[in-house]
């Protein structure tokens, strides 16, 4: 084998070498892409599905208040003991 065969092949491998390098990073860079997508979409979702549990929270907070207030009467006007 001549050194002119040894420069080719070498050149040939460097030049799959690096194809390969491209292609692994294009992949990696898909799938980081792909993963801060996701991330982003599942932290919409959290926050959606948080504001929903705090607006439902605070309408049972409220109609419990109402019910205990409808209950003991306070704050009605129908109540002749509450009157001066």
């Amino acid at each position: 084998m001549s050194s002119q065969d040894i420069r080719h092949k070498a050149s040939e491998a460097m030049g799959q070498a690096q194809a390969r390098k491209e292609e692994i990073a294009d992949k990696a860079s898909d799938a980081c892409r792909s993963a801060s997508q996701s991330c982003q979409e599942a932290k919409e979702k959290a926050g959606c599905l948080l504001q929903q549990t705090g607006e439902q929270m605070t309408n049972m907070a409220k109609s419990v208040a109402d019910a205990a207030t409808s209950a003991l009467g306070v704050g009605s006007d129908n109540n002749p003991t509450c009157r001066r």
